[in-house]
């Protein structure tokens, strides 16, 4: 049986002992922004973690770092708004045919249409139309059928923004396998 496993620690991906590139890691040659200040990054782990707990009824609020509170509460707010449905949480995921890996924040219904959502506690950036179709390409070569893939900003006044991808995943999906064949080409891989 195959098994994908992530090293937090380098955010390495293997599968059967075998190193993937990651989402993030094919990306990081066109936008840097994964290499920003440690806090920002330990923010957006900490938001995460704490929406994750929240979609699987495991977590007890009162332990949400203040820091956070805002961006988890925009979070609750977008699930309130919009009846959104997580199915799958923080999903992790590999390709067969392109050997790359990567960990979709969640799928659920949306509108009555199996959806993609990125979480981003962060600015908006040109490439994350890119991570939102290298997640959708990993599920479509995994069988899932998604109909809409979008990304949801968070941000520290409580509100959020539900950005869908703008361009068909087909015409942008050349552009993350151009990126991930150059991250193979530099990791030596």
């Amino acid at each position: 049986m195959e098994e994908l496993i992530l090293q937090e620690e380098g955010h390495v991906y293997t599968l059967n002992g075998k190193r993937l590139i990651s989402v993030t890691q094919a990306l990081s040659i066109l936008d840097d922004r994964w290499k920003v200040d440690p806090w920002y990054l330990e923010r957006g782990r900490l938001v995460h973690l704490a929406t994750q707990y929240y979609d699987r009824d495991e977590l007890d609020e009162n332990t949400i770092d203040p820091q956070i509170k805002d961006y988890f509460d925009a979070y609750i707010s977008f699930r309130k708004d919009t009846g959104f449905n997580p199915q799958l949480i923080e999903h992790r995921l590999y390709h067969k045919g392109y050997v790359f890996a990567g960990t979709i924040d969640r799928i659920g219904l949306l509108n009555a249409n199996l959806s993609l959502i990125d979480l981003k506690s962060g600015a908006p950036a040109r490439v994350d139309e890119l991570q939102g179709v290298a997640y959708w390409e990993l599920c479509r070569a995994n069988d899932i059928p998604i109909k809409k893939v979008f990304d949801l900003y968070l941000h520290a006044d409580g509100t959020y923004k539900l950005e869908p991808l703008k361009k068909k995943p087909k015409l942008l999906l050349p552009v993350f396998l151009a990126c991930l064949q150059v991250a193979r080409w530099k990791k030596g891989l």
